[in-house]
């Protein structure tokens, strides 16, 4: 029930309805500031929340986890040369992860480029004495939401996971 003052003006007040609306305003805040500091992390695009790296038995694929749709990414991946032959490794790009993206950019540039099936291949030749091959894909990410990717090269296979912001 709203309670009349008498101090000369006639103005309705409802205090309960006025803290109400008080806590439901610091509980805006607090969210937006919440939201502010995770964008600043990186949960809708680059910072220390979106970088990621998964690997096994000598390779490495550095992703960011959360990207934008039509929005620029770069994934590495980075091949042992135990995985080598006779010069030259190959990776191969599951074609579900691969369809869901358009590579722009390799560096450095493959030997080949094939398909195996659904996969997509690409041969690199691995310089004399090399460790290991850092190969960079640009992509742009042509679909919204879950991006599961795989890669393998030799025997190791890297599963990964992306999801991609209107």
């Amino acid at each position: 029930m709203a309670d009349q003052t008498d101090n000369g003006i006639e103005i309705d007040e409802d205090l309960a309805f006025q803290e109400r609306e008080w806590r439901f305003e610091r509980i805006g805040w607090i969210a937006m500031f919440l939201v502010i500091i995770l964008a600043l992390a990186g949960l809708f695009g680059t910072g220390p929340l979106s970088a990621s790296s998964a690997g096994n038995d000598g390779l490495t694929v550095d992703y960011q986890r959360f990207v934008r749709h039509q929005g620029q990414t770069e994934i590495t991946v980075t091949i042992d040369a135990r995985h080598a032959v006779d010069g030259q490794v190959e990776l191969t790009i599951t074609g579900e992860y691969h369809d869901s993206l358009a590579i722009e950019s390799v560096s450095p540039e493959p030997v080949e480029v094939r398909g195996d099936g659904n996969d997509v291949v690409y041969v690199f030749a691995l310089a004399e004495g090399a460790g290991s091959i850092d190969v960079s894909f640009g992509a742009t990410p042509r679909q919204i939401g879950p991006l599961p990717g795989e890669v393998a090269a030799g025997d190791a296979t890297v599963t990964f996971f992306q999801f991609a912001y209107p």
